[in-house]
């Protein structure tokens, strides 16, 4: 509420234009009610920060999440839950699951891994997956990495191009 608006609430869609006094707010509303209705809500989520790569001994695979990636994935957690996931989906790498296991926790799920959306992962199967993903449950969280995240967005993009993704 402020000088402009008395109240907020949620209306559902059948009575709000009733409720609206401006013609281009009914035409707002009218436009929304024509959208296709959400079957499946797909989170996306790249890892967060495991420090660089070339200074990492192990298998990259084994690269875990450092200070600010653990602190970040404790973070989204309760972002995440709000979503209410049905599936929590990670890539194999470590920093992957290590990024979604406290949403996984939080929400009582098991954390799935599957390896269609692993960094090296056909961004074409990976995106097949992500419709069947959405088909089958009303919300999920998938975790993935830049290097197949990148060329999946862009497939997905209606301006098309692969999108700056910052952890």
């Amino acid at each position: 509420p402020d000088a402009e608006v008395d109240v907020r609430q949620w209306i559902p869609l059948a009575t709000v234009r009733d409720r609206l006094t401006y013609a281009h707010d009914r035409g707002v509303v009218a436009r929304f009610a024509a959208l296709p209705p959400v079957l499946g809500t797909v989170v996306m989520v790249r890892h967060g920060h495991a420090g660089r790569r070339d200074r990492w001994d192990g298998p990259d695979e084994e690269r875990p999440l450092d200070g600010t990636g653990s602190r970040d994935a404790e973070t989204a957690a309760p972002l995440l839950e709000l979503f209410a996931p049905g599936r929590i989906i990670s890539a194999p790498a470590l920093r992957c699951r290590q990024t979604v296991e406290p949403a996984a926790a939080l929400v009582g799920l098991p954390l799935e891994v599957d390896g269609r959306f692993a960094e090296n992962g056909d961004p074409d199967e990976a995106l097949q997956a992500l419709r069947a993903i959405a088909a089958s449950t009303p919300s999920a969280v998938v975790c993935s990495q830049g290097g197949l995240m990148k060329p999946l967005l862009g497939k997905i993009r209606s301006a098309g191009g692969e999108p700056a993704i910052p952890k």
